[in-house]
């Protein structure tokens, strides 16, 4: 299992709080962005929405959803490839065009999803596991989908994503432990 990313929660719970708080703050951005642009507005019953059961429900809900596509598309993809930046790219790819049956779903949604595919496969690779990953998925989703209610595949997200994957890709240092290990296996 720990070829595949999956690793004790014990250790590794920083790395998905960092990607949860990060992608909190992005999806805050994006709100913000999109009530500035007119694209979203806070509804009368915002508070109310917020104390229900639903959203809840839909953490869980997300929690599942995300941790099968960041086992499937980081976790086992990524792994099969020799070449992790190959893998990272052809699992970010088809990540991508599985996301067409969201609604809303553009050519910029794409990009974006395919960008942030990118992003969660280089923390994978540079962490050793998906908790980030996942971590950063959940709170895009849950954040964006359930408690701002935006459109869930926006290409105005595309900015911030590449804003926040900088900042991701600045803050981590490779996994010595991982990188020797892929450096045996090549």
């Amino acid at each position: 299992m720990k070829e595949i990313g999956i690793a004790p929660w014990k250790g590794n719970a920083r790395h998905f709080v960092f990607g949860f708080v990060l992608f909190f703050l992005a999806s805050c951005v994006i709100a913000l962005i999109s009530y500035m642009m007119g694209n979203w507005e806070i509804g009368d019953g915002f508070g109310a929405h917020l104390l229900s059961f639903t959203v809840i429900t839909n953490f869980l809900y997300w929690l599942l959803i995300v941790s099968g596509e960041e086992i499937l598309f980081r976790g086992y993809m990524i792994a099969a490839f020799e070449n992790k930046k190959v893998g990272i790219v052809c699992s970010s790819l088809l990540f991508a065009s599985l996301h067409v049956f969201n609604p809303e779903y553009t050519a910029g949604a794409f990009l974006c999803i395919w960008i942030s595919g990118i992003v969660l496969g280089i923390a994978y690779v540079k962490t050793g596991n998906l908790w980030m990953g996942v971590g950063c998925h959940l709170a895009n989703n849950w954040f964006q989908e359930t408690i701002f209610q935006l459109p869930y595949a926006g290409e105005y997200m595309t900015a911030c994503v590449l804003a926040f994957a900088a900042v991701i890709l600045l803050r981590l240092p490779a996994n010595r432990e991982r990188a020797s290990q892929h450096q045996a296996v090549s």
